[in-house]
């Protein structure tokens, strides 16, 4: 067993010759209730909990029995120092789902596992093999995450159908066990169907996290249930055509990259809170806002991203949107369009009478402006030329603006200045000139035009009031 977590004997020997030396030969830790051994090894990874094996004897096989959270998304191969080395990986899960011999209730099971692409195919049994033994074991967190990176998704795997669910659970009771204790299930790059959902939401009667993307089979989904207890619900890069939602329990809801010809139903969401949207649906919520009103004005929390297809139109929000008096957080997503002024985001703004953050991420779509010095002596702070745009309007509680994406054009610092004038109560002012799409990725980057877009940002200094912090990223 040593031998299966890389511990030799030497390492054996020094663990028993200290532990009689400290313990004066008496094993205390192994006399511990089974509870306490199992609240130990619960905090471990589990290749920690694989190499308690080592201590004793009665520590040989308990983690086996004790481990209740199988997390292989931390393993890594020795010599690519990722987990894609295919076959050194499913030889290792299949090894520990052997050995495991506990009978009790998963708390989580989580495979992050990105083979290549002339290989796959020999995987597939090993996936359904592994679904079957979190369902057996009544899992309460499945994780299945088949995505090489954030650019390219690869959707090469089905996940097993309701028949084949059902039979494999338990030859008793399918769904009383293999279903009854689950509570989050998350899919990526995972091709699973609206009916094989719509059995997870009908049998699991903790299901309160759902997350699916990247899913090709995903088309039309339901969502609804007199039992349903589903709080937060993530769907992305699917091509829905059409969903239907009634979750009373519903908190928060994202659903972004949806095809054109989506079909979105909301009704009786009395709790939900958060919404992040994109494609036409945000392109409805802008235009046709009387439409949403049922659950917008209860919102705390709103993302809304603008299709890509929007790109050369001139579009800006109604001059009368409708209050959203409960609004506080509030992200808009757009590309850089030739003709187009942030300004015209404003009227959703002053909408939102209680907002306090207010994000725009800026997808460039245009070159840059470099000669930023002339572009801020240009550009005027002034009350007067504001109350021409939003007259007798000042924000009384927005105390955050953030600019992702900012590259110093005139438009952008226009934008700025604005918010500097109109919002009375602002504490800080966040310039970022990475792309969205880097930030989202976590990438940071160097080149001419971000040092310039810096350099632009940092001489707003001398425009910024005592009261507000301008942070440049």
């Amino acid at each position: 067993m040593a031998g299966r977590w890389n511990i030799g004997s030497t390492a054996v020997d020094w663990n028993q010759t200290a532990k009689r030396e400290l313990l004066g030969g008496v094993d205390w830790i192994s006399q511990l209730p089974r509870e306490i051994l199992g609240a130990i090894l619960s905090r471990l990874t589990l290749e920690e909990a694989g190499r308690t094996s080592v201590l004793s004897r009665s520590w040989r096989h308990l983690w086996a029995f004790l481990t209740t959270k199988l997390n292989f998304g931390a393993w890594k191969s020795r010599d690519e120092g990722v987990n894609i080395c295919s076959p050194w990986y499913a030889r290792r899960v299949n090894q520990v789902l052997k050995l495991h011999l506990g009978a009790f209730v998963l708390d989580e099971f989580i495979i992050r596992f990105y083979p290549k692409e002339e290989s796959r195919g020999a995987y597939y049994g090993d996936l359904d093999s592994w679904v079957n033994f979190a369902f057996q074991k009544g899992v309460k967190r499945l994780e299945l995450d088949l995505e090489r990176n954030r650019s390219c998704l690869y959707r090469w795997y089905a996940f097993p159908s309701v028949e084949k669910l059902c039979s494999r659970t338990s030859n008793t009771h399918p769904q009383l066990f293999g279903f009854c204790h689950l509570i989050t299930l998350c899919l990526k790059c995972v091709n699973i169907t609206g009916e094989v959902i719509e059995h997870f939401l009908g049998n699991c009667p903790l299901l309160e996290q759902l997350q699916v993307m990247s899913s090709d089979h995903l088309t039309n989904l339901k969502v609804a249930g007199p039992s349903l207890k589903l709080k937060c619900l993530e769907i992305s890069s699917c091509y829905l055509e059409d969903l239907d939602i009634s979750a009373a329990n519903l908190a928060s809801l994202s659903l972004t990259y949806f095809g054109p010809v989506s079909k979105v139903i909301l009704r009786n969401v009395p709790v939900l809170s958060e919404l992040c949207i994109s494609g036409d649906y945000a392109e409805s919520v802008i235009h046709q806002p009387t439409d949403h009103l049922s659950y917008m004005r209860q919102l705390e929390r709103l993302k809304l991203t603008r299709p890509l297809q929007g790109v050369g139109r001139y579009i800006a929000f109604p001059p009368a949107y409708p209050e959203l008096r409960c609004l506080k957080q509030l992200e808009l997503e757009s590309r850089k369009i030739r003709g187009e002024n942030l300004i015209f985001y404003t009227p959703l703004v002053r909408a939102c009478p209680l907002l306090s953050t207010l994000t725009v991420r800026y997808q460039s779509a245009i070159p840059p402006c470099l000669d930023h010095s002339e572009v801020i002596s240009a550009t005027p702070i002034n009350d007067d030329r504001y109350a021409r745009v939003a007259p007798e309007y000042h924000h009384r509680c927005l105390k955050v603006v953030e600019l992702v994406g900012f590259s110093g054009r005139p438009d952008e610092v226009e934008f700025l200045l604005y918010w500097l004038v109109m919002a009375v109560s602002l504490d800080k002012l966040v310039i970022n000139p990475l792309a969205p799409s880097a930030v989202a990725m976590g990438l940071t980057y160097e080149d001419t035009k971000i040092r310039a877009a810096r350099k632009c940002a940092r001489q707003l200094q001398r425009k910024v009031p005592p009261r507000v912090k301008l942070v440049v990223l």
